[in-house]
């Protein structure tokens, strides 16, 4: 476990969050995506103009996290997230929302995995066309692979 305050802000003393998902999500400007320890259990962020030196103190976003692996990637104009959107302490549905304005308001999430079982640790990948490669747990038995197109 990583504590927020080591690395991205000493205003955060006993924040601690983890399993940072790292994204240039704009000209300049670098993205860390977290999911918490504990409460409040929201996705967080933080922000670099300096190419990783300097972090803005972590901010809450208005997407829920079950204390569960996010996954970040950038897009043409907009980056994506992909997380478990659910207020409950489960790892599914696997949704996916994105922004246009580096995490501060985000798309109404897509729930391209919806089974009851868990779903989690994704990790994605934008392709050169606009898409996206990923892959996450599925039900604790085997990886499964999606790709996104950009339609999608």
């Amino acid at each position: 476990m990583i504590a927020a305050r080591a690395h991205v802000g000493a205003a955060c003393e006993e924040l601690e969050l983890l399993q940072p998902a790292l994204v240039r999500d704009a000209p300049g400007r670098l993205s860390l995506f977290f999911r918490p320890w504990s409460d409040p259990r929201v996705v967080w962020r933080s922000h670099s103009t300096t190419e990783g030196r300097q972090w803005s103190d972590p901010m809450r976003t208005t997407q829920p996290c079950p204390l569960s692996g996010v996954a970040a990637f950038a897009l043409a104009d907009r980056v994506g997230l992909v997380y478990n959107h659910t207020d409950a302490h489960a790892r599914y549905p696997l949704s996916l929302s994105t922004s246009r304005d580096g995490g501060l308001s985000w798309s109404e999430p897509w729930h391209f995995e919806r089974i009851d079982y868990e779903v989690s640790y994704p990790q994605f990948h934008e392709r050169p066309d606009g898409g996206a490669h990923g892959v996450y747990s599925y039900n604790r038995r085997v990886i499964k692979y999606v790709c996104f197109e950009p339609r999608d």
